[in-house]
């Protein structure tokens, strides 16, 4: 894990982010809530991080049911 997240880094990710992407690699899809749970941030700083991956198109949003998640 720690190699994978070293090569994110140097693909311009910050280590945030190499952990949110991973997480979302490992579950499919999830909550901008489940997701700052699972690595331990808090929500708010979790949704920088997260359009940031979006901005850069290694993930997408969508509405699954009535709450978004993130693939």
């Amino acid at each position: 894990m720690k190699k994978i997240l070293d090569y994110l880094k140097q693909l311009d990710f910050s280590e945030i982010e190499a952990k949110l992407y991973l997480t979302l690699l490992e579950s499919g899809q999830m909550s901008v809530a489940e997701l700052a749970q699972v690595i331990n941030i808090n929500r708010t700083a979790a949704y920088t991080h997260i359009y940031s991956l979006l901005d850069k198109g290694v993930i997408v949003e969508a509405m699954i049911g009535s709450r978004k998640k993130f693939i």
